[in-house]
């Protein structure tokens, strides 16, 4: 039997109590964050979607990394890095908001397929950037790094996030996943 995550939409700044209306969003730019809240097993997980854009990117260098710092490596592992403001009061104490794609294990079941996936994403988010225009849905996971204290007081506890990802692969959607075949 496969089970099924159930998903629970709220905007972040309704999280964080800030005042907000379609054309007040509770983030930077036009492009607002949502939060979703899935449970599994028990167990409650926060991603949020974001419509990324080159102005919602930091352009701090100062602290990338520069292994994987907008660079692609081995196993699909990237990060990018986004303006704090980016999550309202959540981030208030990063001067940047680190955004990591997870490794994919060689030995992970469809990995090259995986790897390729988030590749493309990669190549997308670097063309976005270097041209300066566009924009591209993402969808980020802030566990474990989010502190949950009222409905309306989240935290991150550190200056990272997540890409969405489950058993390998990156997951481009706010849709509940199932377990992964036997």
């Amino acid at each position: 039997m496969r089970k099924k995550l159930k998903l629970r939409a709220i905007t972040l700044g309704a999280i964080l109590g800030l005042q907000t209306s379609p054309s007040s969003p509770a983030v930077a730019g036009d492009t607002p964050l949502t939060l979703f809240e899935n449970s599994f097993a028990g167990r409650s997980y926060h991603h949020a979607s974001l419509k990324l854009s080159p102005e919602l990117l930091s352009a701090d260098t100062t602290k990338i990394d520069p292994e994987i710092g907008y660079r692609f490596a081995e196993g699909g592992l990237f990060e990018i890095y986004l303006k704090p403001d980016v999550f309202g009061r959540a981030a208030l104490h990063c001067s940047q908001v680190k955004i990591r794609m997870p490794w994919t294990s060689p030995t992970a079941e469809d990995s090259a397929r995986k790897i390729e996936h988030k590749k493309a994403l990669f190549e997308r988010i670097e063309r976005m950037r270097k041209d300066k225009s566009g924009s591209l849905e993402l969808v980020l996971q802030l566990d474990p790094y989010l502190s949950f204290q009222s409905a309306d007081n989240y935290k991150l506890t550190q200056c990272i996030a997540f890409f969405r990802t489950a058993f390998g692969a990156y997951v481009d959607h706010r849709n509940p996943i199932a377990d992964p075949p036997n």
